[in-house]
């Protein structure tokens, strides 16, 4: 579903109604090792297949389905172990072969529920109807492979319960990932967030699905700070906020009194929500929530971040029913632009399972792009005449063009000139970027649903550029036609997986008539930097240094070159991701370009 986009302000407390006094979960009861409440989609909600599982709930043991062919827990094949799959709950790989086919299977062997693992990471997606779709009663739902794994795992050690379907309590308060209010960017530069004024104001949209009245509800937040290099942690912030008293059925919006800025300078800001009231919680999944906001070098993302492969967290893919040509936009806020540039756009994409190949669709078919936004009526409103197209990120090859999924990593051209990088003319700007698909398949793109802002842009976006993103799929003159267009899901809420990078550069001894000039590219780089330096004057050698942002020199090599040319490559393997300035030194002085490192 998709809706238009409107907007309204939201102040103190807002009550909502609740639409039913219930969870619809995958809930493990034991063992309490992996006790807890999964995340999952459901083959009824999205496809209306399976049972629905609003109607009641499943609970049994766990069973991991066989079929007797490699792989052997796929579910492609009748399942041979139905002795031990009679009245269990069914675990199910995602393999070669559509989702309701496994369902039938594992219904066929005697089991009462199915749960599909996904086998290639843990995002989770729609599960389309197939042939068997209409023979499957039993309820289905998908879940991550991390959290398939460890219930798969625990089995080794005795029995798995599991609860599938909706469950009610008389105490139940609490709220959702969807409901707690998150900084307005999961990341941005630390220096741009400190001229902005970045802050966000902590609170939750707290519900009481139990039965009783709830009564002296506490909501609490506290902030921890830790470097971006790894180190100990400090608290850097505490609140807390009370609610007298909460119906059944029913929901408010519980915010704190004061906003919280990351005052303790770039690093990750680790949120900790707690949820309380003077009543024993019978359902305590959902009465804690945590996320994390960095503040970076040079990124900017309205979702998560993944520390590890340094990119945005994915762990869900959408795209609109049927497919076909699209493009995800998020806004990121530029205070400071004299001296900076945007260098790269960083974004996941996948064709369906039984799509074709990146390859088979063509690069050609792909591209990012950046738009400068002037409000020049300052009414708040995008209008097309508003948006000038400023930088492009071309698609030349993809990571395997035999994969139907790819990380892509783009760097940015100016859009007028196709040089690399767009340098930024003036402070105080705006950019939206969008990820473009233009062909007629189905191609998905990256969300993270941790990082939804459900409460933010419902209530407190007073722009498109607030959103965590929106979609279009039409398109005047190239550029997205924002105004007749511009949409949201209404069934999920989630931040678009995509990443912009920025650097700052240095126009001081780029050039010099008494030394000379030299390029440095690609940048961004990953394993080395290519040099190629025309010196005014014959120089029997000269020094690479190069410096990261905090001026430290951190790689230093001497070249013999008895003459005016030099062609190098230095390697910047072993370099963190970041900012760097390459300087050429000679006797008569120095020469630096600014560079940056991705991974």
């Amino acid at each position: 579903m998709l809706k238009k986009l409107l907007f309204t302000c939201m102040c103190g407390v807002l009550g909502l109604s609740a639409s039913l006094a219930q969870h619809t979960v995958v809930l493990v009861n034991s063992p309490t090792s992996i006790a807890d409440s999964y995340p999952f989609t459901d083959a009824f909600t999205v496809d209306t297949w399976g049972a629905d599982l609003s109607t009641g709930s499943w609970t049994a043991d766990a069973a991991i389905g066989d079929d007797g062919l490699s792989p052997t827990s796929d579910g492609c094949e009748p399942l041979t172990n139905a002795t031990e799959m009679a009245g269990k709950i069914a675990l199910i790989d995602r393999g070669l072969c559509n989702f309701s086919l496994k369902a039938y299977h594992a219904q066929s062997a005697g089991a009462i529920g199915c749960i599909i693992i996904n086998n290639q990471g843990d995002a989770l997606f729609n599960m389309l109807a197939g042939d068997s779709a209409a023979a499957v009663t039993i309820p289905v739902v998908f879940v991550g492979q991390s959290d398939g794994e460890a219930m798969k795992a625990e089995l080794a050690n005795g029995p798995v319960n599991i609860t599938i379907g909706t469950i009610s309590f008389p105490n139940d308060i609490g709220a959702t990932n969807a409901d707690i209010i998150r900084a307005p960017n999961g990341v941005m530069p630390a220096d741009q967030a400190v001229a902005a004024g970045a802050s966000f104001l902590p609170g939750a949209q707290i519900t009481n699905l139990g039965t009783n009245q709830a009564s002296n509800i506490f909501l609490s937040v506290n902030v921890e700070h830790s470097p971006l290099g790894g180190g100990p942690s400090i608290d850097v912030h505490t609140d807390i906020t009370t609610f007298d008293l909460l119906e059944p059925d029913s929901s408010a919006i519980i915010v704190m009194d004061n906003e919280y800025a990351a005052d303790a300078g770039a690093g990750i800001y680790s949120v900790d929500y707690t949820i309380v009231s003077d009543s024993t919680d019978q359902f305590i999944f959902d009465n804690t929530h945590d996320f994390d906001y960095i503040l970076s070098e040079n990124a900017y993302c309205k979702g998560g971040w993944d520390l590890a492969n340094d990119r945005p967290v994915q762990d869900a893919a959408f795209t609109v029913a049927g497919g076909a040509a699209i493009e995800f936009l998020t806004g990121f806020e530029m205070p400071l632009g004299s001296g900076y540039q945007l260098e790269s756009v960083q974004w996941y994409m996948t064709t369906d399972v039984n799509g074709p190949t990146l390859g088979t669709i063509g690069e050609s078919q792909f591209g990012a792009y950046v738009y400068r936004w002037d409000d020049a009526d300052e009414d708040g409103a995008v209008l097309n005449d508003e948006l000038e197209i400023v930088a492009l990120g071309i698609v030349e090859s993809f990571p395997d063009p035999n994969a139907q999924e790819a990380w892509m990593n783009v760097p940015l051209v100016d859009f007028e000139t196709l040089e690399p990088n767009y340098v930024i003319p003036e402070d105080d700007n705006l950019y939206f970027v969008g990820v473009r698909y233009s062909g007629t398949d189905q191609v998905f793109f990256g969300f993270d649903q941790d990082y939804d802002q459900f409460i933010y842009f419902d209530f407190l976006a007073p722009t498109l550029a607030d959103l965590s993103y929106f979609f279009v799929d039409t398109w005047v003159d190239v550029k997205p036609d924002i105004e007749n267009d511009a949409g949201v899901f209404t069934d999920f809420y989630a931040s678009a997986a995509q990443s912009l990078r920025i650097g700052q550069f240095n126009n001081v001894g780029e050039t010099n008539p008494e030394i000379g000039s030299f390029e440095v590219f690609p940048s961004p780089a990953s394993s080395f930097i290519n040099v190629e330096a025309k010196l005014a004057k014959d120089y029997q050698r000269v020094d690479y240094t190069i410096v990261n942002s905090n001026g430290t020199v951190v790689s230093m090599e001497r070249r013999d070159i008895n003459g005016t040319n030099d062609i190098a490559t230095l390697d910047v393997s072993n370099l963190p991701a970041g900012q760097y300035y390459l300087n050429l030194n000679t006797t008569d002085g120095s020469i630096s370009r600014a560079f940056s490192v991705q991974r």
